[in-house]
């Protein structure tokens, strides 16, 4: 405009849509200058993660945009990491003009500043990597009751230190073998009382060998919402043989 502006009241700009929005818009000139500021500012149709700013100069008035999702509070470490990447993507764009995400992610725009968090929890990809590392956990299970089986059968009967490795694996069972008794419930339940000092290991001469061990395990989201597999896993190990 020609001659000398004095700013008051309240700024409003609308946008249509996130589509060629600019780093930079300049919305007021004064050619004999500019004095005094605008009260309020309104940015209608602006993403939620967008932020804007005014910048005053001595003949213009020029507002900022730019993506700031790694400025939403409550973020966890992986949401934070790929924020602060959507947001070099966007600002960093060449041109005057932000970046723009891919369609497929084009909803991300109509989030409110609550439902962000959740949303980069999704796109964050660690619950993928964790998945994969389920069946490597679990498989251990099974190696460790064979090879626990493998290990008291190769120290039974012998004495000393060297005796211990032939206990902690599956227990073995043998008909006839005539081991007591527990005396009560109590006494047949390990978590009941403390453990009895383990017996001599028994002969395994006579008859079909019977062994079973039991494991399992849980796992769940710990509180920074870090995704980990949440399901049980209960098996049964069971082998029979001479």
């Amino acid at each position: 405009m020609e001659g000398a502006a004095r700013l008051n009241g309240t700024l409003a700009t609308s946008f249509v849509g996130p589509q060629s929005l600019q780093k930079s818009y300049t919305l007021v000139t004064a050619s004999d200058g500019i004095t005094g500021t605008f009260a309020t500012f309104d940015t209608e149709g602006l993403p939620s993660f967008f932020t804007s700013s005014l910048d005053y100069s001595s003949n213009a008035v020029s507002m900022s945009l730019a993506s700031a999702i790694s400025a939403v509070p409550g973020l966890t470490a992986n949401e934070s990491a790929l924020a602060s990447a959507i947001d070099g993507a966007l600002n960093n764009a060449s041109g005057s003009a932000i970046g723009e995400l891919p369609s497929g992610l084009s909803a991300f725009y109509d989030l409110s500043l609550s439902e962000v968090p959740s949303a980069l929890n999704a796109l964050s990809g660690q619950a993928y990597a964790s998945e994969q590392s389920v069946p490597i956990g679990d498989s251990s299970y099974s190696r460790q009751a064979v090879l626990g089986r493998l290990r008291q059968s190769a120290y039974a009967g012998e004495t000393g230190p060297v005796g211990a490795l032939a206990f902690g694996g599956p227990a073995t069972v043998q008909p006839g073998s005539g081991s007591p008794e527990p005396a009560g419930a109590a006494e047949a339940l390990a978590y009941a009382t403390k453990a009895p000092v383990a017996p001599a290991p028994v002969a395994t001469t006579e008859g079909p060998i019977f062994w079973a061990e039991g494991f399992g395990g849980l796992k769940s989201n710990d509180q920074k919402r870090r995704r980990r597999p949440g399901r049980p896993g209960r098996r049964l190990f069971v082998s029979f043989h001479r």
